[in-house]
């Protein structure tokens, strides 16, 4: 059984900086209306690539708040069934609680070149502030190396499995932007 997950992000710093800190994830849930629940490590990734397992899949995208040493980070992940893929990517939780009810979480599906879906969620309406500090606790609460994926349940995505998936985060700040995009392959 997996116990840990590592995850190497790429945090912007400052202009022309950027660290990339190993995190040993070892706690993991997913919250959704109010609701949360322990995630198994083993479905953790940040590979771009997954093999196609199956004509359908319900894919979700997920805000994830990763709790560091340095403090909380903040990414976009999709969820699937078997699988969470994390973006490498990630901001400071610090940095974009700034710009919080202007930044959007994007996601689209596309197969054939073509988009089959799209959904624009404000992030202030998946989560607000206030709800973010009940997820998040005091800083100190959320143990470093525990993830927490949030997503709305007005997201229903049962679509054909796509070619691919994006997902990202725009915030009013362009250098607090970041983008996904997963590869479906036979």
């Amino acid at each position: 059984m997996v116990s840990s997950f590592l995850y190497q992000p790429h945090v912007y710093q400052s202009v022309n900086t950027i660290v990339t800190p190993d995190i040993l994830v070892e706690h993991a849930y997913l919250y959704s209306t109010n609701s949360k629940t322990q995630v198994p490590i083993s479905r953790l990734t940040s590979r771009t690539v997954l093999q196609r397992c199956s004509q359908q899949s319900r894919a979700m995208p997920s805000l994830v708040f990763i709790a560091a040493d340095h403090g909380v980070l903040v990414t976009a992940s999709v969820v699937f069934n078997d699988v969470i893929v994390i973006a490498r990517q990630a901001l400071r939780y610090s940095q974009l609680i700034e710009v919080w009810n202007n930044s959007k979480l994007r996601f689209r599906v596309i197969q054939d070149g073509r988009s089959r879906s799209e959904e624009v969620i404000f992030l202030s309406k998946l989560t607000s502030v206030s709800q973010t500090n009940d997820i998040l606790g005091a800083t100190s609460d959320l143990r470093a190396g525990t993830a927490v994926f949030t997503t709305s349940s007005n997201v229903t995505n049962d679509v054909v499995l796509g070619d691919h998936y994006e997902v990202g985060i725009d915030s009013s700040k362009g250098v607090l932007n970041l983008r996904l995009k997963i590869e479906n392959i036979q």
